[in-house]
């Protein structure tokens, strides 16, 4: 994750409501309760402050639980790593750190280039430190250092002849790295053997991010264009979103929802979100792949300087503006409803899936039931079918209602005084055919 003197956020791999803001200073909060408003139900409390590494390019968390260190391109600060430093041969620019999320002693940097050497760098912060004297101007330019404290031999070195702007590990096999910006390259090493590695020619190379819930799936993207590759079939993208008039600033996949890819550009108060939770796996030439896109807009006004996806909550994200102001929201799914025939309402939101029916219980008030459920309840129980004692259709339809009652007994009078009526009036008619 890059700074680049604007705030950028980042949350907690291990505890749920803590997160680092970081641009000249790297900062902790914890959103248990606090002062500082995020959200109607939720705000947040400062816990301590860094600002002993003014010229912070970027920042990635230790992936272990214990001890929980953040690692900064000039200066790391953990328990267990207090004052170590990792130096490359020769001073250049830090663009982009990734820890190992199998191996966590292994961190992995991307360099500017500098002539021949190489600009990806992995380090094993257990090695031992190095024994050789280490020039001061290589060293932190915060302050003293101790130059036993300072190891200068990677673990490996890949990458040669060119800057890597970003990287990131393959979670299906921790034994390889995916990196970006290898002259115009996206490059696949296998550290098992680091003269062989896979690449793709491609411009979109100032950012790489590998979806969480589909590991051969890769989002990179170049000004404002993003590229989706299959890992599979990696000879070129799969496709390619939309342009944006503006360039990216970040791209990050949801870890709690399948295919949801999040975008943010410059000096932009929107984040946009491609939906591809649909796309045919795996993609065919033929097969035109469906996104549904859509634009979430947590600030009405401020400009939204970074974004971070919550790890654990569904949904959940938090957007930093470049004053700090900082915005807690929820993602919204979209909504799938569908009713029944019997007037039971269902819909899906997320992980969820609600059902709404009428209470079909004896205290049930008949003025509450929608009328199609009435309808379906005395068709079934042959409501007006009884011709014979027609007073008694009032308690095929439930008996509770007192006009519908009324007018049966009403029905019953007119039929039966009618009857008598008639057999009257044809009384003498009938004494007449007698004689």
């Amino acid at each position: 994750m890059s700074s680049g003197y604007k705030p950028d956020i980042l949350w907690s791999p291990h505890h749920a409501d803590r997160y680092v803001i970081c641009d000249t200073e790297l900062s902790l909060s914890e959103t248990k309760a606090g002062a500082l408003p995020l959200s109607e139900e939720t705000a947040a409390t400062l816990l301590a402050i860094n600002s002993d590494t003014p010229y912070m390019k970027c920042v990635a968390w230790y992936p272990k639980h214990e001890p929980e260190p953040t690692a900064e391109s000039h200066n790391s600060k953990c328990k267990e790593l207090v004052g170590k430093e990792f130096v490359p041969k020769h001073a250049r620019q830090c663009n982009t750190l990734a820890w190992n999320p199998v191996d966590s002693n292994w961190l992995a940097a991307g360099l500017d280039k500098h002539r021949a050497d190489f600009s990806v760098l992995i380090w094993d912060i257990s090695s031992k430190f190095s024994p050789e004297a280490v020039p001061a101007e290589k060293v932190r330019l915060s302050g003293d250092v101790d130059s036993g404290l300072v190891v200068t031999k990677p673990l490996y070195e890949l990458g040669q002849n060119d800057a890597c702007l970003s990287l990131c590990w393959l979670p299906r096999d921790h034994q390889k790295l995916l990196l970006a910006g290898m002259h115009r390259n996206l490059a696949i090493f296998d550290l098992r053997n680091t003269s062989q590695k896979t690449f793709v020619n491609t411009k979109a190379i100032q950012g790489v991010t590998v979806d969480p819930h589909f590991q051969d799936r890769v989002a990179s993207f170049f000004e404002g264009q993003v590229a989706i590759w299959d890992l599979r079939k990696f000879e070129k993208p799969v496709f390619t979103l939309t342009e944006q008039p503006k360039p990216l600033t970040k791209v990050a996949w949801c870890p709690t929802r399948m295919g949801l890819l999040a975008t943010l550009t410059r000096d932009s108060n929107i984040i946009r979100l491609y939906d591809m939770q649909h796309t045919p796996m795996p993609f065919g030439d033929e097969v035109e792949p469906t996104i549904i896109e859509r634009s979430v807009q947590p600030c009405s006004e401020s400009i939204i300087s970074s974004f971070a996806w919550h790890p654990s909550a569904q949904n959940r994200m938090v957007v930093v503006s470049p004053n700090r102001v900082m915005n807690d929201f929820t993602v919204f799914e979209r909504i799938s409803l569908a009713w029944s025939s019997t007037t039971s309402l269902m819909w899906a939101c997320g992980r969820h899936l609600y059902e709404c029916a009428e209470d079909a219980g004896q205290g049930a008030a008949a003025s509450e039931k929608d009328i199609a459920t009435k309808m379906r309840e005395r068709a079934q129980s042959r409501y007006g079918h009884d011709t014979v004692q027609v007073w008694r259709n009032h308690v095929l339809a439930g008996g509770d209602d007192p006009q519908l009652r009324s007018l049966w007994y009403t029905l019953h009078y007119i039929l039966h005084c009618s009857a008598g009526a008639l057999q009257g009036m044809f009384e003498p008619f009938k004494a007449y055919y007698v004689k």
